[in-house]
């Protein structure tokens, strides 16, 4: 008697269905998508502080009871932005070509984040809110994890510079990103754009080459040295 052998469905090249959990977490995800992507233009528009639950449901096309499903507060999604920021970070530091020297890469990454930063379109979160937003960041899982993976990101690229003869051995790693760090959390920076008082183009070279020129060994790196 004859053995008649069943195909599967992705042997016979028919598309084989995702097992309902996974399907249901994949929408979870994208509508949370939708959420976080209609709260940046709302905040972009309006500012965080004048951003309502009501506004962010009706322009992601979703009930508020909905919303909140996904996010239970304001500030919840405010730390999500952020959060989203700094994986764009890392990722835009993971992107770059490892065979260039270190201090062009820290460059490149410093250029684009304080463009980032002080462009029109940055997340507009005010000192205060994200003073406010500090204890519930700090907090944050996702934050903490994504946070630490980019200082250590950035760290290598540092201790690179250090071992190819371009930054100063003897100053802290740590301290140098936490420096980092500090500028681009600097509100000041952005009313002095807003004020007139320096050219976004110009605030940009100045904030890059004054974070540069401290870490450099003198006579190694052109401009910064």
């Amino acid at each position: 008697m004859s053995t008649i052998k069943s195909k599967s469905a992705a042997s016979r090249g028919e598309p084989v269905s995702q097992p309902a959990p996974r399907r249901r977490e994949q929408r979870r995800l994208a509508r949370e998508r939708v959420i976080l992507d209609a709260a940046q233009e709302l905040m972009e528009a309006h500012g965080y502080d004048a951003m309502t639950m009501d506004d962010l449901a009706a322009k992601a096309g979703i009930t508020k009871p909905t919303l909140y499903q996904h996010f239970p507060s304001k500030e919840e999604i405010a730390v999500r932005a952020i959060v989203c920021r700094i994986v764009f970070a890392r990722e835009f530091l993971a992107s770059q070509d490892t065979e260039l020297p270190a201090i062009t890469r820290l460059e490149q990454f410093l250029r684009r984040m304080v463009e980032a930063k002080f462009s029109p379109g940055h997340l507009p979160i005010g000192p205060a809110t994200r003073m406010a937003l500090t204890p519930m960041l700090r907090a944050h899982p996702d934050y903490k994890a994504e946070f630490e993976a980019l200082v250590t990101a950035i760290a290598e690229v540092i201790e690179q510079a250090k071992t190819e003869g371009t930054f100063r051995r003897h100053l802290p790693t740590r301290a140098a990103v936490q420096m980092m760090f500090s500028v681009l959390r600097d509100g000041d920076f952005e009313m002095m754009v807003q004020n007139g008082s320096i050219s976004f183009s110009t605030l940009v070279d100045a904030v890059v080459e004054i974070l540069l020129s401290g870490m450099c060994v003198p006579g190694t790196a052109g401009r910064y040295s």
